[in-house]
């Protein structure tokens, strides 16, 4: 599948205005294929959310990541890290297992944002995350998708995953 990125801030997705200000814009998206090729955490794939993308109280970002466990059962880990914080993350065993890792992120003030993930695997009950962070959006911050796996290289990977920013309420 070939890779798509939208690394432009201001490309409005349906619903925005012609000026990028609508309430919701694709900041990135990626529907390659990223294997774990080790047997430790791995980054899988990253974005770095250009500075002052959250300017303001309330604005706000949704990130989504599908990935596919492989077909064993081995566990893994995977999971969303906003800067230095894991906001979402799930472990899953089942052979073949689909998981689905999103997290709300917004900006509570500066320097402060709060996050609410949920994240949930095919059979498995829903797990919820809730944590606060301290990035300085004055500056570039990371983005990552990760998997961990202890036991083989290509035990999981990521399938798809993207990256929304949404306007602060009016």
């Amino acid at each position: 599948m070939p890779r798509v990125r939208s690394r432009r801030l201001g490309a409005p997705a349906a619903g925005g205005g012609a000026d990028g200000t609508g309430p919701v814009t694709a900041l990135y998206e990626d529907h390659a294929d990223h294997a774990t090729a080790g047997t430790s955490k791995e980054t899988l794939d990253s974005f770095s959310l250009p500075a002052n993308t959250l300017a303001a109280d309330g604005e706000r970002l949704r990130i989504t990541a599908v990935f596919l466990k492989d077909a064993d059962a081995n566990v893994v880990t995977v999971g969303i890290d906003f800067g230095g914080t894991t906001v979402s993350s799930r472990l899953a065993a089942g052979s073949d297992d689909p998981v689905i890792v999103s997290a709300d992120i917004w900006r509570s003030g500066v320097g402060a944002q709060r996050c609410v993930g949920l994240a949930n695997r095919e059979g498995g009950p829903a797990e919820v995350f809730y944590a606060s962070t301290a990035e300085d959006e004055t500056g570039a911050i990371t983005i990552a998708a990760f998997g961990t796996t202890a036991t083989q290289a290509g035990d999981v990977s990521l399938k798809s995953w993207f990256i929304e920013k949404i306007a602060a309420p009016a």
